[in-house]
């Protein structure tokens, strides 16, 4: 499972209010602007993909679906 902690949500913070604005979106057609102003449940919800990133493994939560 995932490590607590690995990443902490501050760290996310930064990178997203370190994003430049730009109006036009990038490769995956995500507009930068939306990473940018994210909400606080967006930083959460990126940390944890950040996560699953490093560690290379899906929280079996996220195979249960809604």
């Amino acid at each position: 499972m995932i490590k607590a902690n690995t990443l902490p949500v501050s760290q996310t913070t930064n990178f997203m209010n370190g994003i430049k604005t730009v109006k036009m979106p990038g490769s995956q057609s995500i507009y930068q602007e939306y990473i940018h102003h994210g909400s606080h449940d967006d930083k959460h919800a990126l940390t944890d993909l950040a996560h699953v990133w490093e560690e290379e493994v899906i929280p079996v939560q996220w195979h249960q679906g809604s």
